[in-house]
């Protein structure tokens, strides 16, 4: 996703090599902002979930088709009071969760893409951010997302903790140091997200590393080196590298990717 300087308000998709080079336009379109994909291996032509922001600054779940570079648009039952954002794909192609942050709910939603969307979370228990749905079909699918218990002060990203939502388990603390923004590794077993813990004296937001089996650990291993500014971590589908936005101690930012071994 990129927003050119020129054009703050006019987020589009684009490609890059991974081995470096010129980024070249994927989706660009004047009239709907395109935010937050997640493409699936499922879907015919690998279709992009993705939220996008119309002229009328609504926002809305939409489906790209990676061939025709054609969009559809997912219905929700409010569409001038919904805010769906953060989409991501079960690994069957035929649904998905986001995140509904219409007024104060912040909470997950299910959707088949047809009919209205259902709740998979209580905003009076959890107040939840951007999710990922674990690849693992054996395990249920469980759902990481960024979130924090309702409180007074309101709900702030910086304040967030990495959390799972199992199948017939209670909602569980994966991480109780800061967090944001979690994505499943290809087979499930790992969860990649950032924090800025504190690093020493000084603070800055690094990607890490942990086991989605590790319940309530504080053994997050961190991935990215301290001086460098990173957010929304994604897998490479074999699982040996993560990519990441970054912003760079010499000034500027970009895509990078990091080796895992």
């Amino acid at each position: 996703m990129r927003s050119p300087a020129s054009s703050p308000d006019l987020s589009s998709f684009w490609i890059v090599p991974a081995v470096g080079g010129e980024a070249t336009p994927f989706y660009v379109n004047a009239h709907l902002q395109a935010t937050r994909p997640d493409w699936s291996r499922s879907r015919p032509s690998f279709e992009i979930a993705f939220t996008g922001i119309d002229d009328r600054n609504r926002t809305g779940l939409h489906l790209l088709d990676v061939k025709t570079r054609q969009t559809q648009f997912i219905p929700t039952p409010d569409s001038d009071g919904d805010k769906p954002e953060y989409p991501s794909w079960y690994p069957d192609g035929r649904s998905l969760v986001f995140t509904n942050y219409k007024e104060t709910l912040h909470q997950l939603m299910h959707t088949d893409l047809v009919n209205p969307p259902v709740p998979l979370t209580d905003p009076s228990v959890i107040w939840a951010g951007m999710s990922s749905v674990s690849p693992d079909t054996r395990a249920g699918n469980p759902i990481v997302f960024a979130g924090q218990v309702p409180n007074s002060s309101g709900y702030k990203e910086d304040t967030n903790q990495i959390w799972i939502l199992e199948p017939g388990r209670s909602l569980v603390q994966l991480d109780p140091g800061q967090g944001r923004a979690p994505w499943w590794s290809p087979k499930g077993s790992l969860v990649a997200f950032e924090s800025n813990r504190p690093f020493g004296s000084s603070q800055s937001y690094r990607i890490f590393i942990q086991s989605g089996e590790e319940i309530g650990s504080e053994d997050a291993t961190p991935v990215t080196p301290f001086a460098t500014s990173v957010q929304h971590a994604k897998w490479s589908h074999n699982g040996k590298q993560i990519v990441f936005a970054a912003g760079f101690p010499v000034g500027g930012g970009g895509i990078a990717i990091a080796d895992l071994g």
